[in-house]
């Protein structure tokens, strides 16, 4: 079962890569970036995302939930992301290689992360609201960085 799977995950990938590579040749910026935004959010665990409401505003969610971690999936889905962008390199505007970036940026700092232990000696929990305001906070920084330097 996990086989086929993987094989379904990857075959609905290739066909978002090519709705993506074929919105961005034929110019259409809006239905691209939107494609390669939600190649980013789904490259992430959620707590994680960029645009994503803080754990205290969502009825009924506390920091004992289950740990989000990186699964195999999501490589795949910045696999995905790498690729359209690659091939999309000399067409992206400024706002869409920021999202690229940004997603990048946002799995940079969860691999440092869950590869360092917190000053109590316990793994980072992605779930915490802690963990949650971080990456929002790092995600708005970088926003912030990126709009000055356009």
């Amino acid at each position: 079962a996990g086989a086929s799977l993987r094989r379904l995950v990857d075959k609905l990938l290739a066909i978002y890569v090519a709705y993506a590579v074929s919105a961005g040749v034929a110019g259409l910026a809006a239905p691209r970036d939107c494609l390669l935004g939600s190649l980013a959010k789904a490259a992430l665990p959620s707590p994680w995302h960029a645009f994503q409401p803080s754990l205290s505003d969502l009825p009924g969610l506390t920091a004992t939930g289950p740990t989000e971690k990186l699964l195999p999936q999501h490589i795949a889905v910045f696999k995905a992301l790498l690729v359209t962008s690659h091939t999309l390199a000399n067409s992206l505007d400024p706002k869409a290689w920021a999202v690229v970036v940004g997603a990048l940026d946002q799995l940079d700092q969860l691999l440092r992360q869950s590869q360092s232990p917190q000053q109590d000696g316990h793994e980072l929990d992605l779930t915490t609201r802690s963990g949650a305001r971080q990456a929002q906070n790092h995600t708005a920084a970088v926003a912030a960085g990126q709009a000055l330097a356009l």
